[in-house]
Order: C-alpha cells, then structure tokens, then sequence
C-alpha cells in the first residue's frame, strides 16, 4: 500500500505521566486519511502489559485512539499538532479541520463570523 504526506508527533508530559506518538498520512486507492495516536512506552511497561491481558481479547496494545477520514489520493493534504492544546489541524483543497486529541472535555472558540462553537476531544 503507498502513503504520503505523512507526519510524526511525539508528546511527552512528564507532569501527567504519558508518552504518545501521534502519526498522520493518507493511503493510495482507500482514499482515507488517518491519524494513530499511539503509546511511547517503555519496552518494558510493553512486555508487563501484553503478559496481563486476557487469552482471547482482540485488543492493540499500542494504539490509544484512531481517526479516519475521506481524503482523495491525488489531493494534497497536511497534518500538524498544536502542542499547547492537543488539537491535530488537517488542511487540504476543502478548507481545515481540526480532531481534538486532548483529554479537555470541550473548548469553546468563536468562528470566523463571531458565532460560539464547542469542540470535544475524542476522549469525552
């Protein structure tokens, strides 16, 4: 399968205690854009978590959250994290949208008409 216009985060908060990798690219003949958030862990946290889980369960050890959306191959499209508030931008031919990645239940902004929009972060 052929990726493009790939990029890769990495967030580390020592306060709160995470480490993630963020990873964003578009595949070729889906036409999906998709953005992994994934655990930058220990290799050795990695090992005690895969001994614990149950015989059975289908479940990625890695993968936190995952995102996929409608993106044409031949169409140009970037992702970029803002650090300050964990939201991902994608900009593309269409306009901008942002997914946020967080784990603030909402953020209030005003639009470019002045009208008040709410985002919630994927994790509420």
């Amino acid at each position: 399968m052929n990726f493009e216009d790939a990029n890769i985060v990495f967030l580390n908060d020592e306060k709160n205690n995470y480490k993630e990798c963020i990873i964003s690219y578009k595949t070729a003949y889906i036409n999906i854009f998709n953005i992994l958030v994934l655990e930058a862990q220990d290799p050795t946290e990695a090992v005690k978590k895969k001994e614990t889980k149950v015989e059975g369960e289908e479940e990625d050890l890695f993968v936190i959250y995952r995102h996929e959306s409608f993106q044409l191959w031949e169409s140009e499209v970037q992702g970029a994290m803002l650090q300050a508030n964990h939201n991902f931008i994608i900009v593309n031919k269409e306009g901008m949208g942002v997914v946020a990645l967080g784990a603030r239940q909402k953020q209030i902004f005003n639009d470019d008409k002045g009208n008040e929009r709410m985002l919630h972060s994927l994790e509420s």
